[in-house]
């Protein structure tokens, strides 16, 4: 059992797709009780709950293998992480790491590297997924494994400074994931990938949901929505007609 949360947003939605296309049994969870009907039409258990809900947060997590969760910019993130992962500690998740605000002097980057070293184990960790970077960087690549890879997604926190030592002790590949890039300079695999996903559309596996369109005189709105976080799923300005 997979539990994702935030199932009808941005990332939520399309993981819960590929998850469902790959015969993963995902637990969909969301704020909003007009979106069951549709998240449970996709084949998956639909459950609703609130960040500032522990009990409904550990009858979402209950039973969980893993647990996706982005939380968004917002003054109580630091209790709804809080109550998220004691959600998830009581369903029995292996590990949990909280860490602090950047900047991190010398000691607390160590400190924050022997948090993650302790959550992966003494093997270390074979991926690191990275989308945040800045001050978080070098004590997630200090708790990598031998020939892991470290993904660098982005850097929301700053671009990070690694020290090319750490590479060699632990013979691992630092890999940049642009997928703008890697689209304009290997379309041909890109296309494939394209081909893939609308295979999978085609076939009922995914279905990416636009909770509304907007014309484009209106786009403003439709980037208020966003702001708001009033949207579901995808929302589509069009161009022309």
């Amino acid at each position: 059992m997979i539990t994702v949360f935030g199932a009808t947003g941005t990332t939520g939605a399309p993981l819960v797709d590929t998850l469902l296309a790959k015969g993963a049994t995902v637990r969909a969870v969301t704020s909003n009780p007009a979106s069951l009907d549709a998240l449970k039409a996709k084949g998956c258990e639909a459950v609703v709950a609130s960040f500032t809900d522990p009990a409904a947060l550990a009858r979402a997590c209950n039973g969980a293998e893993k647990i996706y969760l982005v939380t968004p910019a917002h003054l109580d993130m630091r209790q709804w992480k809080a109550n998220v992962i004691a959600a998830a500690k009581a369903a029995g998740a292996d590990e949990t790491v909280v860490y602090g605000r950047a900047p991190f002097d010398k000691d607390a980057s160590k400190a924050l590297a022997e948090q993650f070293k302790a959550a992966v184990g003494p093997d270390g960790a074979n991926v690191i997924y990275d989308p945040v970077g800045g001050d978080y960087a070098e004590p997630a690549l200090r708790s990598i494994g031998w020939e892991g890879r470290y993904l660098v997604v982005g850097f929301p926190a700053g671009i990070p400074k690694l020290p090319l030592n750490l590479t060699l002790l632990k013979s691992c590949d630092v890999c940049g994931v642009f997928w703008g890039a890697f689209a304009a300079r290997d379309p041909k695999a890109n296309a494939a990938h394209v081909e893939h996903l609308f295979r999978l559309w085609e076939e009922g596996k995914i279905s990416p949901h636009v909770s509304e369109t907007f014309a484009f005189e209106d786009g403003g709105k439709a980037i208020a929505k966003l702001a708001n976080r009033g949207a579901i799923g995808k929302l589509v300005v069009k161009v022309a007609e």
